[in-house]
């Protein structure tokens, strides 16, 4: 993600607060977890292949989360850095999780 476009994203945070913006984070993330669940309650009939209208729901919903998790990170303190060693933790415990079966 462009470096200018994040901190343009941060001046929403900024203007707004974080109290406001956890209400949207919040709605944000149920939006998409309501177009997973809809996928998956269709997968079977699309057999795999998801409408575009729903894919693209999904997508849209995907960035709105982004944009959230953006705005997270930067209220909370959470560096890239940090968060590339945490990423790199959880995968490889999943990995070893699934070699151990």
């Amino acid at each position: 993600m462009k470096k200018e476009l994040i901190e343009k994203n941060y001046q929403i945070l900024d203007h707004y607060g974080m109290l406001h913006q956890m209400d949207i984070w919040i709605e944000e993330m149920s939006e998409l977890i309501k177009e997973i669940c809809k996928i998956k309650r269709n997968y079977d009939k699309w057999d795999g292949d998801i409408p575009f209208r729903n894919l693209n729901d999904t997508r849209l919903e995907i960035t709105d989360v982004q944009v959230s998790l953006d705005q997270m990170k930067r209220a909370l303190e959470y560096s890239e850095s940090h968060q590339e060693m945490d990423y790199e933790y959880k995968v490889d415990r999943a990995l070893r999780e699934i070699e151990e079966k």
